[in-house]
């Protein structure tokens, strides 16, 4: 029988899939890298957005109310003419910067100016705020004396006077040009907004709110009990994003690197032992042994169980050792196959067992579920010689899905096939098993079967799965047999089949073909690895035989 295609797989191949491994976690390495970089770029440019935004406010808030300090100790001018006064206005208005017009209004009226002089205007259409009773600010196109230059006007109310006050005129350009100047990378502009106008910077235009972009960071505030607002906009985040791209990319491949190698380094233990594995099945390391089992009603030998060991240049490895390494891998299909197919090479050639003679080979959950279990196994049972009866034993350390594959081993025992459930009681199976499935066997395992004779709460589970075989008409196997105490407790429990140490260690083909062509109930004696049993003519217990 050939091996099934693709278990060979080269040395090769697997240091592809290491560098596959590797190659694949750099590139996420980098792509997440990456990512985090424009994460990280987003936080930054909202945080100095709204830093920004903050400064700004706080630093207008702060120099518009040392303004209306000053403003406020203009007030004593109102109660004069503005012939008294002309000189000091102006004086007054020379010594800021951003200054540009001092007025005095009263009833409403414009009756002094820094500028202007005396004047006689009312000024409550072009300055609704004369008409507040308390301080407030606006945005102005223009004035009567300064043409058409933007504009912050800041009315000071005369206390308990209604239409009576000081309107100072700022020139926006100069008073804000500092504030509404970003030195941060990552930003384009700023805007200013009193109620509904706003001045962005560099521009110095006054705009409608509804003319202002939607993309910034706003700081809310009140500025002498007028609503203001700050925005700040960042540049285009394309343009952040590539101005940082040979470093974000310097940073991301250098991890990708990182990544990369210690994947393809702590890979390698992982790869190894699959390698090894692979490789230990190319070069036939796997050897083939058979456990006898043992009926008990007579003490023939009557089956045996396909065991494996791994054979290496230094030592044997036992099963519980490799197996579960070849579960963990992904091997567990392969593998089976791999025994199936040495097994079926090497029965052929051991012509004289007995008619019915049971080969039994453990299947895991895997290779149910790999929808092959009954190709291989029709294989198989074909390829032995036909006076054999092929058994498998379904072994359980991962849950078997009985619903979706009660059918496929149905099919497989309308074959004549037989179906034992391997290590009963220690695994997941349960009652619901033997009812769907309706094995032809059920498997003690070792562990109950070590429990005879001693006290532990587990005995009583024995005697529990015995009784269940009894009742519902299934072959009990016991498998660790291991003492004359355990051998003959089992007899008398009515066991059908004994396996174990006891009996037997597990054998080469050959060995097994040696006490089966020797035509008595118990081994040799001169074969160390079997102990030699004898049924008494008296009883139906089994007792040791000496060594001559």
């Amino acid at each position: 029988m050939e091996l099934q295609p693709g278990l060979m797989i080269s040395h090769q191949s697997y240091k592809k899939r290491r560098l596959g491994l590797s190659f694949g976690l750099g590139i996420l390495t980098f792509c997440l890298s990456l990512g985090a970089d424009i994460l990280l770029a987003h936080y930054k440019v909202e945080k100095a957005q709204w830093q920004y935004s903050q400064q700004i406010l706080q630093q207008f808030s702060a120099d518009l109310n040392k303004l209306a300090v000053v403003g406020q100790t203009l007030s004593p001018l109102l109660e004069q003419p503005c012939a008294q006064i002309e000189a000091r206005l102006q004086q007054q208005g020379a010594i800021s910067t951003t200054l540009r017009s001092i007025m005095l209004i009263d009833n409403q009226q414009l009756y002094c100016s820094s500028t202007l002089g005396a004047q006689q205007h009312d000024v409550s259409q072009r300055f609704p705020e004369v008409q507040h009773a308390t301080p407030h600010l606006r945005l102005l196109s223009g004035s009567l004396d300064l043409g058409t230059r933007p504009l912050m006007a800041l009315w000071l109310p005369q206390p308990g006077q209604t239409g009576k006050g000081i309107m100072l005129l700022f020139d926006l350009q100069q008073a804000i040009r500092f504030q509404l100047q970003l030195s941060h990378p990552y930003l384009s502009r700023a805007a200013l907004q009193i109620e509904q106008q706003a001045i962005v910077g560099g521009t110095y235009k006054i705009l409608s709110q509804e003319m202002l972009a939607e993309t910034g960071i706003t700081s809310n505030g009140h500025v002498l009990s007028t609503p203001v607002k700050v925005h700040v906009y960042a540049r285009p985040m394309r343009d952040i994003i590539w101005d940082n791209a040979t470093s974000h990319i310097a940073v991301a491949l250098l991890l990708a690197l990182m990544v990369g190698t210690l994947t393809f380094s702590f890979s390698r233990k992982h790869f190894s032992v699959h390698n090894d594995l692979i490789l230990a099945m190319q070069r036939n390391e796997f050897i083939i042994k058979y456990q006898p089992i043992i009926q008990s009603d007579n003490l023939h030998c009557v089956g045996a169980e396909v065991l494996v060991r791994w054979q290496t240049a230094k030592r044997i490895i036992p099963p519980d050792v490799f197996i579960p390494l070849v579960e963990e891998l992904g091997l567990i299909v392969p593998f089976t196959r791999y025994v199936i197919a040495h097994v079926a090479d090497e029965l052929p050639k051991s012509a004289q067992l007995p008619k019915d003679f049971k080969i039994s080979i453990n299947v895991g959950s895997e290779h149910l579920n790999n929808e092959q279990l009954f190709a291989d196994m029709l294989k198989f049972k074909h390829a032995l010689p036909a006076n054999l009866q092929l058994v498998v034993e379904l072994t359980e350390r991962t849950p078997i899905d009985i619903d979706e594959h009660a059918e496929q081993l149905q099919q497989l025992q309308r074959h004549a096939i037989k179906i034992a459930l391997d290590d009963f009681g220690s695994g997941h199976s349960s009652l619901s098993y033997l009812k769907k499935l309706h094995p032809d066997y059920i498997k003690i395992d070792k562990t109950f079967t070590a429990t005879i004779g001693t006290e532990a709460i587990t005995a009583t589970v024995l005697n529990m799965i015995i009784d269940l075989g009894q009742k519902l008409n299934i072959a009990v196997v016991a498998e660790g047999v291991e003492t004359e105490e355990q051998a003959n407790y089992l007899l008398q429990r009515g066991v059908q089949f004994l396996q174990g140490f006891y009996f037997a260690r597990p054998i080469s083909m050959a060995e097994l073909q040696q006490w089966l062509n020797s035509k008595i109930i118990y081994p040799p004696a001169h074969v160390p690895w079997i102990m030699p049993i004898a049924k008494t003519a008296d009883s139906a217990h089994v007792r040791h035989k000496k060594a001559d």
